[in-house]
């Protein structure tokens, strides 16, 4: 039972990695003209990444000094993948584990 909680957690937690690492991969190819945002396909993907990310965006901007933006450059989204990261390799090992055993 406490390997199958384990695994759904983490299984979900690399799931929104994913979700956020390709946000970050489609924001930056769009930036720098690799990819045109005019085209139906990846207008839908660069949206429907966008509206997924942003609100999580949005509250991490409200915690940090200067709403995360050092000269033109967005530290928002590496500091939410840090957070996935240190939930995944060190919260859910440290609570969940001792919580069912």
């Amino acid at each position: 039972m406490v390997a199958l909680l384990i695994f759904i957690d983490d299984y979900i937690l690399s799931l929104v990695w994913w979700i956020f690492f390709l946000s970050i991969l489609v924001t930056m190819l769009v930036q720098f003209s690799v990819l045109n945002p005019r085209q139906p396909f990846v207008h839908a993907v660069w949206d429907t990444l966008t509206r997924l990310t942003e609100p999580v965006y949005r509250v991490v901007r409200r915690y940090t000094p200067g709403r995360g933006i050092v000269g033109m450059i967005d530290f928002v989204p590496l500091i939410v993948l840090i957070l996935i990261m240190f939930l995944r390799q060190v919260v859910i090992p440290a609570w969940l584990i001792p919580l069912f055993q």
